[in-house]
């Protein structure tokens, strides 16, 4: 966010600590909650005035040896979408050193499914991989990561073309 400001962005955060939109006491069911939640952020998004959604994630998953950035959008959203994925993607491999993955097509992500502008979920690393999870704590690290999508985005605004990413097509 920081580094949008600093180049005279606007930006809105939907999430700044721990806690959600959904407006409901803590004490009801969480799938109730988790679901008012979204709502609640494709409301916020879709009445913004933004441009663009940058939905910022850690990963999980069971085994330990997984790692690396990706960044998803959702599969029938239009070229913007993949062009943007495509462009933070190309910045996270050049920038961190840290992953070799492409950007991904994903199903069912009721926020990237219902906001009505360009859209993109960057997970910046696995939290299941004792290392990444370490660098993921690193001022540093994370000062390569926040640089790495706000480089990509600001190519995508300035209307650069998607790159060809090996095997992941234009």
């Amino acid at each position: 966010a920081a580094l949008f400001r600093q180049s005279g962005a606007k930006v809105i955060m939907t999430r700044e600590e721990d806690r959600d939109l959904s407006g409901m006491p803590d004490d009801t069911a969480l799938g109730r909650r988790k679901r008012a939640d979204l709502v609640n952020r494709v409301k916020l998004v879709n009445e913004s005035g933004a441009d663009v959604l940058i939905s910022v994630h850690a990963n999980k998953f069971p085994q330990q040896k997984y790692f690396g950035g990706q960044t998803f959008y959702f599969f029938q959203s239009g070229p913007e979408n993949r062009r943007l994925a495509l462009l933070i993607q190309k910045e996270l491999i050049r920038l961190t050193g840290n992953t070799d993955r492409e950007i991904e097509k994903i199903r069912e992500v009721y926020l990237l499914e219902n906001v009505k502008i360009p859209a993109v979920t960057v997970e910046v690393g696995f939290l299941s991989n004792p290392r990444e999870e370490k660098m993921l704590t690193e001022p540093g690290y994370q000062k390569q990561l926040a640089w790495s999508i706000y480089t990509g985005a600001a190519k995508w605004f300035a209307g650069a073309p998607g790159p060809v990413i090996e095997g992941g097509g234009r």
